[in-house]
């Protein structure tokens, strides 16, 4: 990504490098470059006149850009900010960023003739606080989008650890990186995690991080992302055409990662703490079973009736040991946790489900601020007594007697392990891409709840 900041004394130009992009000796192909006009601009921002519409306009933004996905192209921000309503300006620039890294940079190729494509982001000194932030998110979210779209013998659970590590090590003095082993988890009782990892030659982790920026506030948001580098399924294997993909299954994970970095980054006065329990789900003579029973770290027994629904497992554990061990005022787990929420919702809609209508408009305006659509599920008290009904032996099952409702009864599940009373999931299983094309807009969506109710909330 290129910034051009145009000025009447010179033309400041800074070029964005990303180590992690695997580069590969190129030819000088042909290179495409466009230039929105003005006309496009004044459509994107208020088609026919209608009042502006933060997720239409992104929706518009991601269209455009995906057509001409991968080439260089020039954006005016100047242009955009001079016709979109004020208020916007941030929400703008953020949007524009993160669709610009998402879909016109080269996050990860092993073509031996790969070229490397750039956006070129031009604008006037007076936007310069907005782009540093914007700028700032859109290298977590192209971080994000790195560790998403990485096949897992590139990025495995060692490396993710590593790459992480190094990634925000030093950026900022206030932040914590603890990593739990095998050993350590046993002792803990982490067992739900250990379980589904039996099946991998690679050791379990659980990533802990934490960030405490601001001294002041009794406020702590507890962060959760679901870090499976690749799911084959386990014994329940998936069939062939479902394995596409599962690289993906990690994309909680790296969202977090990718928010994390981008609030030490920015120096951002909150208080947060994230859990990223890393596992494979494979196939070997000690992989878990179908009826076998595990102890959760809440003491909990939970009966295994499906090792492919093994994320909300390595959630239960890390949501329940996050919760125990930190005073949370809220916590938020994310996770491509269900394919049934991606056949209701599509790729348009990420559903969510809160225990409070408080934080579930909370969620709601954090998506909106992002440019994204969303749809808050209820939690109602019948989901609870489905989880709680759901195995003849054990305290709870991992999946629903009744097919239909997977869905909520995982978000149910996950509550039920977690310490903290506001507790919110959003399942992104539907919306990590866009017309087959891998995307990871969530680190704006997480960053946006942090920082709206958390930094200005000082107590």
């Amino acid at each position: 990504m290129k910034f051009n900041q145009k000025s009447n004394e010179k033309q400041l130009l800074l070029k964005a490098v990303n180590k992690f992009t695997v580069d590969a000796t190129s030819t000088k192909n042909e290179q495409f470059s466009y230039k929105i006009n003005k006309n496009e601009i004044e459509f994107l921002l208020c088609p026919n006149d209608k009042k502006f519409d933060l997720c239409l306009f992104t929706w518009k933004i991601s269209a455009l850009f995906f057509t001409y996905k991968e080439k260089n192209l020039t954006i005016d921000l100047n242009t955009f900010l001079k016709y979109c309503p004020p208020k916007y300006a941030k929400n703008i620039c953020n949007i524009i960023l993160n669709k610009a890294v998402l879909f016109n940079e080269k996050i990860l190729s092993f073509k031996t003739n790969a070229t490397n494509y750039e956006s070129n982001i031009i604008f006037s000194p007076t936007y310069k606080p907005l782009v540093d932030e914007a700028y700032t998110l859109a290298c977590g979210t192209k971080f994000a989008k790195y560790l998403q779209v990485a096949p897992s013998n590139v990025v495995n659970i060692i490396e993710f650890v590593h790459l992480t590590n190094q990634k925000l090590q030093k950026i900022n003095k206030n932040l914590k990186i603890k990593i739990l082993g095998k050993n350590k988890m046993a002792k803990k009782g982490l067992n739900l995690i250990l379980a589904v990892n039996k099946g991998s030659n690679e050791e379990a982790k659980l990533l802990l991080v934490e960030y405490k920026n601001n001294p002041k506030s009794n406020e702590n948001v507890g962060l959760v992302g679901k870090g499976v580098v690749f799911d084959a399924g386990g014994y329940c294997l998936k069939p062939s055409p479902y394995l596409i993909g599962m690289n993906q299954d990690m994309t909680g994970a790296a969202a977090v990662v990718g928010t994390i970095f981008s609030l030490a980054k920015n120096n951002k006065k909150v208080n947060v703490v994230c859990a990223i329990p890393l596992v494979k789900n494979l196939i070997n003579q000690n992989s878990y079973i179908v009826h076998d029973i595990y102890q959760a770290y809440n003491k909990k027994n939970v009966e295994i009736l499906n090792t492919d629904a093994e994320g909300r497992l390595i959630l239960a554990d890390a949501i329940a040991y996050l919760s125990k061990n930190y005073k949370l005022s809220k916590l938020v787990s994310i996770s491509t946790l269900t394919g049934l929420s991606a056949r209701y919702f599509g790729d348009i809609n990420t559903p969510y489900w809160s225990t409070t209508e408080m934080d579930a408009n909370k969620i709601k305006l954090s998506f909106i601020d992002a440019g994204e659509y969303c749809a808050n599920i209820p939690l109602l008290p019948a989901h609870t007594t489905m989880v709680k009904q759901s195995s003849n032996f054990a305290d709870c099952a991992n999946i629903s007697k009744i097919s239909h409702s997977d869905s909520s009864f995982a978000a149910a599940f996950l509550k039920e392990f977690s310490y903290c009373p506001n507790f919110t999931h959003i399942d992104i299983a539907g919306t990590i891409e866009y017309k087959k094309y891998p995307i990871n807009p969530f680190c704006l969506v997480l960053y946006n709840f942090v920082v709206k109710n958390f930094e200005e909330n000082v107590h």
